[in-house]
C-alpha cells in the first residue's frame, strides 16, 4: 500500500450507524490523502467491511479546506504531513473494526489504543510532538455555547 505523505482526517458530527447514536459530538472519522496526483476520499461504510472511496480532481489544498469548512455535517479536521507510516499491529484478542481503526490503518498514524472519534481527535493533538506525523491545519466548528 502506498503512504501517504499529507493527509485530511474529517470528524463528521452524522453517520448512519445506529451506536453513534450514543456518541455526543464527533460520530464517525473519514480522511482524505494525497496520492502526489489527486485527492482520494476514503470512508468506511456500515457494515464495517466495505471501504468507499472517491478520487477527487487535484485541487489547492485551501480549496478543498474551505469546501470542508462549508459542509455542516463535518465538525471538525486535522491536516497533517506524515513522516513515514507505521505498521498497525492488531490486537486480535479484542477484534474492532470501526471507522477510527480504518483511518489509522490507512494515514499510518501512530496514535496508539483508541475507541471514539471524539479520543482519536484528542489523541492526535496531544500527541503530534512525539509521532509520526505534523499537524499543519487544525479546525473546529464553534457551535456556540447555550
Amino acid at each position: 500500500m502506498k503512504n501517504f505523505k499529507l493527509a485530511i482526517i474529517l470528524f463528521h458530527n452524522k453517520s448512519n450507524i445506529f451506536w453513534t447514536r450514543f456518541l455526543r459530538d464527533y460520530k464517525h472519522v473519514s480522511c482524505v490523502c494525497f496520492d502526489d496526483y489527486n485527492w482520494i476520499n476514503f470512508d468506511c461504510a456500515w457494515p464495517l467491511s466495505r471501504i468507499n472511496y472517491a478520487i477527487l480532481k487535484p485541487i489547492p489544498i485551501e480549496e478543498l479546506l474551505n469546501g470542508f469548512r462549508q459542509n455542516p455535517t463535518i465538525s471538525s479536521y486535522v491536516c497533517m504531513d506524515i513522516d513515514d507510516a507505521v505498521y498497525i499491529r492488531r490486537w486480535y484478542g479484542l477484534m474492532i473494526n470501526s471507522c477510527v481503526e480504518f483511518v489509522k490503518r490507512i494515514t499510518g498514524i501512530n496514535v496508539g489504543f483508541t475507541l471514539t472519534p471524539k479520543g482519536l481527535l484528542k489523541k492526535i493533538i496531544c500527541n503530534h510532538a512525539k509521532n509520526n506525523y505534523r499537524i499543519i491545519n487544525l479546525w473546529e466548528r464553534n457551535y456556540g455555547s447555550f
